[in-house]
C-alpha cells in the first residue's frame, strides 16, 4: 500500500513538474518572439535613421531655407516619419503655445491664414497640415493663435519701444 501512494506521489510530482516545463517552453518561446519583435523594430528604426538624408533638425524652425527642408523632408516617406515623430513628441492637444513650439515669432509674422498682403499661406505648409491634423483643430483654430502670436509679438515690440524711448530721456536729462 505504501509502494502505491509513494508511486502515485511520484507521478503527481512528474506530472506537475512536466506542467511546469511546459510553462517554462511556453514563456521561453514567448520571450523569444518578443526578442525578434524588438529587433525588427531596432532595426526598422536604425533603417529609418540611415535613411534620413538631411542633416539633424531643431524646432522651433527660424528660417525660411530650414522651412523649406522640413517641407521637403514631409515629401520623403521616410524622412517625414521622423519629422512626424518630432512633432508628436513635441505638440500636445490644448498646448496653446504648439505654433510658437514648431515655428519662430520672427518666422510666423511672414504667414497669414489666406495668403494675403504679401504673406504665405501657413495652412498649405505640410508641418502645419500634420499638426492640425494630429491636434484636431480647424482652420479658424489656426488663425486664431496666429493672431494670438502676431499680437504678443506687437505689444512686446511697442514695449521695447517705449523703454527705449524712456531710457533715451532719461538719458537727455542727464
Amino acid at each position: 500500500m505504501f509502494a502505491d501512494e509513494e508511486y502515485s506521489e511520484e507521478s503527481d510530482t512528474n506530472a506537475l513538474l512536466m506542467g511546469v516545463l511546459r510553462e517554462l517552453k511556453d514563456i521561453k518561446e514567448t520571450l523569444a518572439n518578443h526578442t525578434k519583435q524588438l529587433q525588427d523594430l531596432q532595426d526598422a528604426m536604425d533603417l529609418m535613421a540611415n535613411n534620413f538624408q538631411c542633416e539633424e533638425m531643431n524646432f522651433p524652425i527660424t528660417t525660411f531655407e530650414d522651412l523649406e527642408a522640413v517641407e521637403d523632408m514631409m515629401k520623403n516617406t521616410a524622412n517625414r516619419q521622423y519629422v512626424t515623430m518630432q512633432m508628436r513628441t513635441l505638440l500636445n492637444a490644448g498646448d496653446d503655445k504648439w505654433l510658437s513650439k514648431l515655428m519662430n515669432d520672427d518666422l510666423l509674422e511672414e504667414f497669414s491664414t489666406d495668403g494675403l498682403y504679401g504673406k504665405r499661406n501657413l495652412l498649405e505648409l505640410e508641418i502645419i497640415k500634420f499638426a492640425t491634423k494630429l491636434m484636431g483643430l480647424e482652420s479658424r483654430i489656426v488663425a486664431y493663435h496666429l493672431r494670438k502670436m502676431k499680437d504678443k509679438l506687437q505689444k512686446s515690440k511697442r514695449y521695447g519701444e517705449r523703454r527705449k524711448l524712456g531710457n533715451a530721456d532719461e538719458d537727455d536729462s542727464l
